[in-house]
């Protein structure tokens, strides 16, 4: 069988769709020159030449499977929707980081309290909403004393 490249992952120019193709590509080459090989050689020299870890339990579950073991369709097949899976998986863990804290929904209630500049963006802008109507219950409650703007109030210039 001609020199195939190992497989150890999926690069941007080597993926295990290039890797199955150069099997069947080589498969075919020597049936064409007259030297066919057996599915099963063909399958052992397909699997001899992956070291991708994440494949490794597939590779085991197509060594314990006669149908697999003796069908290079099937085998490669089976690997491939694996491979591809289980890459899908990877990328779909990776966006889980992308979740901002605003959009999971507090189960805190804002309370009408002094927040450091740090705590009040933290609050996201709900939770500043909260505090300002909270803010200005209680400013309707206290009878609104001073002009809002801090400080002891009631000096006039």
């Amino acid at each position: 069988m001609p020199l195939t490249p190992l497989y150890s992952r999926s690069t941007r120019h080597y993926s295990f769709q290039n890797h199955v193709t150069l099997h069947q590509k080589a498969h075919n080459e020597l049936e064409e020159l007259g030297e066919p090989v057996s599915e099963t050689k063909k399958v052992f020299e397909f699997l001899k030449y992956i070291s991708d870890l994440t494949l490794q339990m597939g590779m085991q579950t197509v060594m314990g499977d006669p149908a697999r073991l003796d069908n290079f369709e099937l085998c490669q097949q089976y690997l491939l929707t694996l491979q591809t899976n289980t890459e899908q998986q990877r990328r779909n863990k990776r966006n889980v980081s992308g979740v901002s804290r605003e959009s999971q929904g507090s189960t805190k209630k804002p309370k009408d309290r002094y927040y450091s500049s740090k705590e009040w963006h933290e609050l996201g802008s709900a939770g500043r909403d909260a505090v300002n109507v909270l803010r200005s219950e209680r400013g309707r409650a206290q009878g609104e004393r001073g002009d809002g703007r801090g400080g002891r109030g009631g000096r006039t210039a």
